[in-house]
């Protein structure tokens, strides 16, 4: 989408996107001339500072709201742990998600700080970055309304001002160009949503296991002694850090341990509520706001925020003291063992498992000689090569428009390269009702009969980093595909494409 804005194209009403345009107009800062040989590099330094961010402003709030102790190597082993927790199963690159979260995060720093002198301004800042949020994907305004709730800022004009001043504006926006439909039906397209945000995780067995965990602790707080608690909490907490180390260590992402972490933190937030005990009010927001992460149907995980959620848990545990944190060693020792396990579980699986990609002993070409923006960054000699063939049919048929399919959105990252089709990922995931497709459709065919040549990969581009697997053309999830089978005709092969001419 990006690069279509920077073309001058409107969103919603020139293309399709099922998500606002906050996250696009931000990206912006990729095509600066400075940047542009470097441009998928630096995405990739932008995610780094944004998550760093996010934890920061999470420690921050914890700090007030536990009294933490304040030695600097304490802060420092919570934000690197949660830090590496949360990052270590996303592709490092700038992602709508990862923005909703960083302005939600800013927004509960400003709420949880707020003075009585400066309230107006406070609250308006705070729901000024919640619209924000949403204005980089529409999940978010479940979190916004909650924390209007929950803050009783509902009584304050200020907050409905901040908080719709942007969507306002960019509705007001794109209305100016006769796209007011277009927004309202894109937005509203996806009818899967409440599958992922509520079927997936009732029907999830890990997750009623942190269910069933979470009740288990709850009791035992309720019931037992200090000492019984304590040592339970321990024996606990020890085992859930050695289940997320496992699956730094053995497995390739954090989907398990996060979800179990999630159902935890569901059982404390439920028991604590109907107890009316709002001590909890921390792990609430930050497991709502991981729920709002999750509702995606590419990426239906909590683990965006496994290292925050984990972290208040440490503290709700209540598995030491404050007063133990500042002289216990035992507190010191356990907190830099659990800090170094969590740096070498996350160095060997970034260095062994990479997301979607080849270990980096195996990422030995230089992406920049294949594709302009990707200086900088190494991969692997499948993505290499097919790249590199890529780059051949581009030259070969330079007069004619080529559109590349399936899942082949990051070749047009490039603002000289902009994607010549209306959805920026053409999938049915990215087209899911039936007036999109016939949208996009309508403009494929007119796009064919404007010379323009459709390159088919012969292999998933899915797991192309790891091995050749032929492409099952007839149950591809693409439209262009399917377009190219039954509208289309082979005038050309190479060795990674099958070329198609209407």
């Amino acid at each position: 989408m990006t690069s279509k804005i920077f073309n001058g194209e409107i969103p919603h009403k020139d293309f399709i996107s099922i998500r606002p345009i906050g996250s696009s107009l931000i990206a912006l800062y990729a095509y600066i001339p400075l940047f542009e040989s470097f441009q998928l590099l630096i995405t990739r330094i932008f995610f780094l500072i944004e998550m760093s961010l996010i934890v920061w402003f999470w420690v921050q709030i914890i700090q007030r709201f536990y009294e933490l102790p304040k030695q600097w190597y304490v802060l420092f082993a919570l934000i690197v742990s949660s830090l590496l927790l949360n990052i270590h199963d996303f592709p490092f690159l700038h992602w709508h998600t990862v923005d909703g979260i960083l302005f939600c995060s800013i927004a509960l720093f400003i709420r949880t700080n707020i003075k009585n002198d400066s309230y107006t301004i406070s609250v308006f800042l705070t729901y000024l970055f919640l619209g924000l949020s949403i204005l980089c994907k529409q999940s978010f305004t479940p979190f916004a309304f909650v924390t209007i709730i929950f803050f009783k800022d509902f009584k304050s004009i200020w907050s409905y001002f901040g908080l719709l001043l942007l969507p306002a504006i960019y509705v007001g926006w794109i209305s100016s160009y006769g796209g007011f439909f277009d927004v309202v039906l894109q937005l509203t397209a996806q009818s899967k949503i409440l599958g992922v945000g509520f079927k997936r995780y009732l029907l999830d067995l890990w997750w009623l296991v942190g269910l069933f965990i979470g009740l288990g602790i709850v009791l035992v707080q309720m019931k037992r002694s200090s000492k019984f608690q304590s040592i339970v909490m321990n024996i606990v907490f020890i085992s859930l850090l050695i289940f997320v180390l496992f699956d730094l260590f053995i497995g390739n992402n954090l989907s398990k341990s996060s979800v179990v972490i999630f159902g935890i933190s569901c059982s404390f937030i439920i028991f604590k509520l109907i107890r009316k005990e709002y001590s909890t009010s921390l792990l609430l927001l930050s497991t709502l706001l991981a729920w709002c992460s999750a509702l995606s149907i590419g990426y239906s995980f909590p683990s965006l925020l496994c290292g925050v959620m984990l972290l208040l848990l440490f503290f709700e545990m209540k598995v030491f003291s404050n007063k133990q944190m500042e002289v216990n060693w035992t507190f010191i020792f356990v907190s830099m063992v659990s800090f170094l396990l969590i740096i070498a579980g996350f160095t060997y699986s970034r260095y062994s498992k990479i997301y979607r990609e080849e270990a980096i002993p195996k990422l030995q070409f230089l992406l920049g000689q294949v594709l302009t923006n990707g200086k900088g960054i190494y991969t692997s000699s499948n993505t290499y090569s097919l790249l590199k063939d890529i780059d051949f049919i581009q030259k070969k048929f330079e007069s004619n428009r080529i559109i590349f399919a399936p899942d082949l959105a990051g070749i047009y990252s490039d603002r000289n390269n902009p994607n010549p089709t209306l959805s920026t990922w053409a999938r049915d995931l990215e087209l899911p009702n039936k007036a999109l497709q016939i949208r996009f459709e309508q403009q494929l065919e007119s796009l064919m009969l404007k010379s323009s040549l459709i390159a088919v990969s012969k292999y998933s581009i899915e797991t192309i980093a790891y091995s050749f697997t032929t492409l099952n053309v007839d149950s591809s999830d693409s439209p262009i595909v399917r377009y190219a089978k039954n509208h289309c005709q082979i005038v050309d092969s190479t060795r990674f494409f099958y070329i198609y001419k209407k």
